[in-house]
């Protein structure tokens, strides 16, 4: 395709295209089309959107690249800047004169979905500039509490697509978006799903032998027979000499441990974290030869005493993290 012929790697600090990157190129994505994009993380979706914002700056367009969090929002601000020299940045706390200026110069505005539509809604004029809205890890669509918002801002820009008042385009990014086939529909657009997976899941019962040595056998998704062969089996051998059977999740730990690794736990809420904690450390002090002290419960809300002790213990010792995300 001449599109691929004419792409300057050396601008934006790539020597090549990924093949989802130009799978998804050959179909279609940087035409002036709404678009949804699904790649998995780490495959290039931002390279795209550069591509595209290339695109619409080089025809005398504004694009605005919205990220869901400050964190991102920043980051993506200090990837664009040397690329975009004329990239501002938006988010809460900056001055008015300073939000005019960026709508007024600017060539790619970084900043979340609600502080753009905040400052779109308190001038609707500031539309006329903008050629393509970016919004990246577009699955937040679905969240509980910030979905009805996002759903409701791209609707308002869909509708003034319908009325002929807005002629810029939407570009919808996402590395795990299910019903990207409906999102496409609803906004007339057009749509490249990837169904490359840059790490495989494998799945493995920890089972133990006679000797209570642990070992990962290989679970066989599409074989149930083979599977119900594999049953969880704990140590036999407690610290009071007496049979115990742990929760296969203390037995998963436990081997990391026995291997002298460490494991991080990642949980949906600070409540999961502090079962998993307790579970695992009452089950593990039943074990002969471990220190359940290498357990370690880790949330938002913890002590900076707490936290630094937390840190400390990571660079030292073998041991189990849990960690939720803020609440």
């Amino acid at each position: 395709m001449e599109i691929l012929s004419s792409i300057n790697f050396e601008k934006f600090g790539y020597k090549q295209l990924t093949r989802s990157q130009q799978q998804a190129i050959e179909s279609g994505v940087l035409e002036n089309k709404n678009t949804v994009i699904v790649m998995p993380l780490g495959d290039g979706k931002t390279y795209i959107a550069e591509l595209r914002m290339d695109q619409v700056i080089s025809e005398g367009g504004q694009a605005i690249f919205l990220s869901t969090t400050k964190v991102l929002n920043n980051q993506k601000y200090e990837r664009f800047y040397p690329i975009f020299s004329k990239t501002r940045l938006i988010e809460g706390g900056i001055r008015k004169h300073q939000v005019k200026d960026a709508f007024s110069t600017a060539s790619i505005i970084c900043s979340t979905p609600e502080k753009f539509f905040y400052e779109i809604f308190q001038d609707i004029n500031r539309l006329n500039k903008i050629k393509l809205v970016v919004l990246d890890d577009a699955h937040v669509i679905v969240e509980r509490r910030r979905g009805p918002r996002v759903e409701l801002f791209l609707s308002f820009l869909h509708y003034l697509q319908k009325l002929d008042y807005w002629d810029g385009k939407l570009l919808l990014m996402s590395g795990t978006m299910p019903n990207y086939d409906q999102i496409a529909d609803w906004l007339n657009a057009g749509k490249f799903y990837s169904a490359k997976k840059l790490h495989e899941n494998e799945y493995y019962y920890v089972v133990s032998t006679n000797n209570n040595d642990l070992s990962l056998v290989p679970c066989d998704p599409d074989n149930d027979s083979k599977n119900d062969q594999l049953t969880w089996q704990a140590p036999r051998i407690t610290s009071d000499g007496e049979l115990f059977y742990p929760d296969p999740f203390s037995l998963l730990c436990l081997y990391f441990i026995k291997n002298d690794e460490k494991l991080l736990v990642l949980v949906k809420d600070r409540k999961t974290a502090e079962f998993l904690y307790h579970s695992v450390k009452e089950d593990l002090n039943q074990l002969s030869g471990f220190n359940s002290s290498g357990v370690l419960y880790h949330h938002s809300k913890m002590l900076d005493h707490d936290k630094n002790n937390t840190v400390k213990k990571r660079k030292t010792e073998i041991f189990q993290l849990y960690s939720a995300p803020q609440p």
